[in-house]
């Protein structure tokens, strides 16, 4: 999922930089079916950040059900370990524009 990319202020790394590192520490981990990580993982993406939220948009709803269900503690460790900071995650289908008012 390609957006633009945007600074992460609290690390210094822009939103491709830190997902980047976040798929790769989830794979380094093995803390994640390696079919899950090639199917939606690598293509998913932060798309947004909202007040201290990341904003982390997946394929479909299958990998939306997964990351925030099973992998919300992973992908959230992986978050905290790349940036150093524990940022709460919302998982949405696209770009997360559809879900923007619901937000406010």
């Amino acid at each position: 999922m390609r957006v633009p990319a945007f600074a992460v202020p609290e690390c210094g790394l822009s939103s491709h930089q830190v997902w980047s590192a976040v798929v790769d520490d989830v794979e380094r981990d093995g803390a994640m079916p390696r079919v899950d990580i090639e199917a939606w993982l690598r293509v998913s993406g932060i798309v947004a950040m909202r007040d201290e939220t990341l904003v982390v948009g997946v394929p479909n709803v299958l990998a939306e059900r997964r990351a925030a269900g099973r992998y919300l503690s992973t992908l959230t460790a992986a978050v905290e370990r790349v940036t150093g900071v524990r940022f709460p995650l919302e998982i949405v289908v696209g770009d997360g524009r559809d879900t923007e008012e619901d937000a406010g």
